[in-house]
């Protein structure tokens, strides 16, 4: 890593949770303890996958909105990513949506490219994924799902894939994102803003899935453009069923996975 960053001095290092998922980070550091930017090893096929994939989309990724890819290259029995480093700060996160987030997810949309729900590349994608996945419950919500997505057409968008406030960082009253290992390029317009919404009503205020349904849909639909916020419910669920189809396998069936099928199925007032 020298040559990408001469003044390499010191590094700090995390090791993660042992098991199929499991990775090691390490924070590149100057001599006056600047963060340069981050190492990633993984030994493992599921995490070296995802490390393949995190360096492709920070290859395709619009400028300014997240780490730039300095190199993946073979390493001990793995392989290693480097990135260069984000500037700015997390924030407390909280269940709304601010204006540099949907400046931040504007950012990703790729207008040029637009389908019906039905015929969107992203979702015929995730039909494909959750074909196995117990016995195809979660198809045939999928289908509902994209029934209540209407008959506008939907813009592509690079997708983060794992969008949460701890993913991002704001500088200069913008928006950056880290972490792009669950990232695709053909994705689905605004769903990385849901998926923020879902994060922090499961994981840090712990509501039951049929009050988060209404308030994250609620919250959805006021920062949407006007042409989709009636579209906020069916938004959410859509959203919901990717993380499922994402994380389930290889992530043990938790209570996570629950939360969030109760979630997909979940009624929510005022669904287009």
């Amino acid at each position: 890593m020298l040559p990408d960053m001469p003044t390499l001095s010191t590094a700090a290092v995390s090791v993660g949770i042992p098991g199929p998922g499991q990775k090691i980070t390490v924070q590149l550091m100057d001599g006056r303890g600047r963060v340069l930017g981050f190492a990633k090893y993984a030994d493992k096929p599921y995490t070296r996958q995802l490390m393949a994939n995190e360096a492709r989309m920070l290859g395709v990724i619009p400028e300014g909105v997240g780490p730039r890819l300095v190199r993946l290259t073979p390493f001990l029995e793995g392989e290693l990513l480097v990135q260069t480093a984000l500037p700015g700060r997390t924030r407390t996160p909280r269940l709304g949506l601010d204006a540099a987030q949907m400046r931040f997810f504007e950012r990703l949309v790729q207008p040029a490219k637009s389908y019906a729900a039905n015929e969107h590349p992203f979702v015929q994608s995730l039909r494909f994924q959750a074909g196995g996945y117990r016995a195809g419950a979660l198809r045939d919500a999928i289908e509902e799902i994209v029934g209540g997505l209407g008959d506008v057409r939907w813009p592509v968008a690079w997708s983060h894939g794992d969008m949460a406030p701890w993913n991002m960082y704001l500088w200069r009253n913008e928006c950056l994102a880290f972490d792009w290992e669950h990232g695709r390029e053909v994705g689905f317009a605004y769903l990385d803003a849901a998926a923020t919404l879902i994060q922090v009503a499961s994981i840090i205020q712990r509501l039951a899935p049929q009050q988060a349904k209404r308030e994250v849909s609620e919250k959805l639909g006021t920062s949407l453009p006007p042409r989709y916020a009636g579209f906020a419910p069916a938004l959410a669920s859509l959203s919901a069923a990717n993380m499922l189809v994402s994380w389930y396998p290889p992530r043990k069936p938790d209570a996570n996975q629950r939360w969030l099928e109760t979630f997909v199925s979940a009624p929510a007032r005022g669904e287009a």
